[in-house]
């Protein structure tokens, strides 16, 4: 929004665009991490190393965070970020789980993520889902509290 100069000022704008940042949750630094880490290298990625990190994160306000980036590496994990998915309730999730196990998988889709890979295969695309992700807004419904994409 353009605002009209005072007495010979030059024009401002009155909110300046935020960019976006991307909370990358892992707690250890492996080979799925360096990879997303240098095919988002143009954005902020904000890194947190437990849940105990993440859920302190998300308690405060979301200035420009647009995706959460969960890599699970084992069950604990899991049930930790279980345990804070009211925090992450709204957020746009992708997850990295560290296999196809059906009660890991189950587990994972509780969060409601927009994206599942796995460590052992596939989890090179999420680079290109997280850039098509960051190029659209989100909006907020606020009727519902709901986000869409």
């Amino acid at each position: 929004m353009q605002l009209a100069p005072w007495r010979g000022e030059e024009p401002y704008t009155l909110r300046k665009e935020m960019t976006s940042m991307i909370l990358l949750f892992a707690s250890q630094r492996n080979r799925v991490v360096e990879t997303l880490e240098s095919q988002l290298a143009d954005h902020k990625i904000v890194r947190c190393r437990s849940v105990a990190s993440m859920a302190q994160r998300l308690s405060k306000p979301r200035h420009g965070v647009e995706v959460v980036l969960i890599i699970v590496h084992n069950s604990e994990e899991m049930a930790g970020i279980s345990e804070i998915k009211e925090l992450v309730r709204d957020m746009r999730i992708v997850m990295v789980l560290p296999h196809h196990d059906e009660h890991m998988v189950a587990w994972g889709h509780q969060l409601g993520p927009r994206f599942i890979a796995y460590a052992d295969n596939g989890y090179e695309r999420i680079g290109a889902v997280l850039q098509k992700m960051l190029q659209v807004p989100l909006r907020r419904n606020a009727a519902f509290g709901r986000i869409s994409p």
